[in-house]
């Protein structure tokens, strides 16, 4: 399970195992937060299918939540990822200093994101004692939205790393022309300063 601090801007991953029997599901996390609330609530007003559908179809209801928390950080990195084009423009060392921050995220998440992937492929492939038509449909929606984020990811990284290139040419750019600026001084006041100990030479 995956968390975002906006306060530290930073993602906290959370460790969650479970245990399936027959008629019931052992969910072990770390947070004392806990991380399937809203599927209790859900659970405790009768919003959805999940009462009355077996200890499976709750599995898969969490395995979703935890995907669906993927979903909502790819988000906030994606909107934090939306850098102004004045800043890409004329960028500050801060500025790649971020980019490279979202790139290590990025990266950070897909490696996350990848034993998910193989988790959902060995339930659709061995399956349960347990598992029902129902749930394999449900578990397939779950593995192609986790293709989804991967390609999310890769894309946004993709889009990062440009970022990252536009950046330090313009940084490159604007480099080389105060150089110019500094090397034509130069050219301008060296004749000058020999000028001048001539003079003081010849007096």
């Amino acid at each position: 399970m995956l968390h975002y601090s906006l306060e530290d801007e930073k993602i906290i991953v959370e460790q969650i195992s479970f245990i399936l029997g027959k008629d019931y599901v052992m969910p072990f996390q770390e947070r004392k937060e806990d991380a399937f609330e809203s599927i209790k609530e859900t659970i405790k007003y009768n919003r959805c299918l999940i009462k009355g559908t077996g200890a499976n179809f709750l599995l898969t209801s969490m395995i979703d939540s935890i995907e669906d928390n993927y979903l909502n950080i790819c988000g906030i990195l994606e909107d934090e990822s939306n850098i102004d084009d004045g800043l890409l423009v004329n960028p500050s060392q801060k500025t790649v200093n971020e980019i490279n921050s979202l790139k290590r995220q990025m990266i950070f998440i897909r490696k996350i994101t990848w034993p998910l992937r193989e988790i959902l492929n060995r339930l659709l492939r061995i399956g349960t004692p347990f598992t029902s038509q129902k749930t394999v449909i449900y578990l397939r929606d779950i593995h192609d939205h986790i293709i989804q984020i991967i390609d999310l990811i890769e894309t946004l990284q993709e889009v990062l790393s440009s970022m990252v290139d536009t950046c330090l040419s313009n940084i490159s750019n604007r480099t080389n022309e105060v150089m110019k600026i500094l090397t034509l001084i130069a050219t301008i006041f060296i004749p000058l300063t020999f000028y001048r100990r001539r003079l003081r030479y010849e007096f």
